[in-house]
């Protein structure tokens, strides 16, 4: 079994996807922005999305904050996959606003969490993916917006209706609000995985290869 896992990035509101490709079912896992969202779990299809507890305020420590991240992801959500022996993360790089004062936080969260993959996981595989190449790869355009994310995962890959499923609608100026459009991001980026199945086994015995001395 092959499990596919997609990290959006976020201080306030990330996003785990996570693809069984033998089963061909999908979790997507969010944080709830609403107290109404406190610990919904809905299924549609072959998709179940689950809503964690909210992140604490900006009022709460950074450490705080990040603790409360890390161990969701990493217990709440990754550990049922431990002992699986072939699992793909891939996580979005960090694209920042030149003006963004919160960018130095977000470099510190993703250090966290691919710390603890690292040690907690050491068999996974981690894969930094930047945000235009796997909308590109996956929508098929690098510049696609969380619009375009959230309508391509209503048809393909989790086919699941995020806006409906969790009560919420886009503005007036079409803008997808969280957590909708972090679970649509994560389950884009488990597709852009899919979409190179065999590339990690590829380069592993392309490097065995050239260990194994010449018999001639």
């Amino acid at each position: 079994m092959v499990v596919l896992i997609g990290v959006d990035l976020s201080l306030t509101s990330p996003g785990v996807a996570i693809h069984d490709t033998t089963t061909d079912t999908w979790l997507l896992y969010g944080f709830a922005q609403r107290k109404r969202e406190q610990g919904i779990r809905k299924h549609q299809g072959k998709t179940t999305l689950c809503l964690l507890p909210r992140i604490p305020n900006s009022d709460t420590t950074n450490e705080e904050r990040y603790e409360h991240i890390r161990s969701h992801v990493m217990e709440t959500i990754l550990l049922p996959y431990r002992a699986e022996p072939q699992v793909v993360v891939g996580i979005e790089n960090y694209a920042f606003a030149a003006q963004s004062g919160h960018s130095y936080k977000l470099q510190e969260l993703g250090g966290i969490l691919k710390h603890s993959l690292w040690k907690t996981y050491p068999g996974w595989h981690q894969e930094a993916i930047p945000p235009a190449q796997w909308k590109k790869q996956v929508i098929g355009n690098g510049r696609a917006t969380k619009k375009d994310a959230l309508l391509h995962v209503g048809q393909y890959g989790p086919c699941i209706s995020l806006l409906c499923e969790l009560g919420l609608s886009m503005s007036t100026t079409g803008e997808v609000p969280c957590p909708a459009q972090d679970l649509a991001d994560a389950a884009c980026i488990v597709l852009y995985l899919a979409g190179h199945p065999h590339r990690h086994s590829r380069e592993s015995d392309h490097r065995k290869r050239q260990k194994v001395p010449s018999t001639h």
